[in-house]
């Protein structure tokens, strides 16, 4: 670094690029903030909030697509494996918050499937609208 500034000073020596060389030194001299931003940008918690059809199946004795064992379950298709939902019944306010364990459903027009405890703590029956937000 330093036989750069050497360099640079043999080339740009001349009083014009003074100003010049001051501010080059100036920003060697300064902390590197790009990566401190870059680490905040990281740290930002990010939430999806979706509205759709959602239905309920029973996993009683049956094993997930993930190998996790939960006592509030979901089902997605897409959603990483250990994702946690807070899944609201807009029908009565009530919300829980469930990890994403299995994949589906594959019933077209539904979006999630929650186990029969998640179905069961929002007095939840069939199908119908739930409101699942990532956390």
């Amino acid at each position: 670094m330093r036989y750069l500034v050497i360099f640079l000073l043999l080339i740009f020596g001349s009083s014009a690029h003074a100003g010049f060389l001051e501010d080059l030194f100036k920003k060697l001299n300064q902390p590197i903030q790009p990566a401190q931003e870059a680490h905040k940008l990281k740290s930002i918690k990010t939430t999806t909030i979706r509205h759709n059809n959602a239905s309920w199946y029973n996993d009683t004795g049956k094993r997930t697509t993930s190998g996790i064992k939960t006592h509030f379950g979901v089902a997605h298709k897409t959603l990483p494996f250990g994702t946690k939902l807070l899944v609201t019944n807009p029908a009565n306010g009530k919300s829980v918050t469930a990890t994403v364990v299995d994949r589906g459903p594959y019933t077209p027009g539904r979006t999630i499937d929650v186990n029969q405890n998640v179905a069961e703590f929002l007095d939840f029956k069939g199908i119908g609208k739930l409101l699942f937000e990532t956390q």
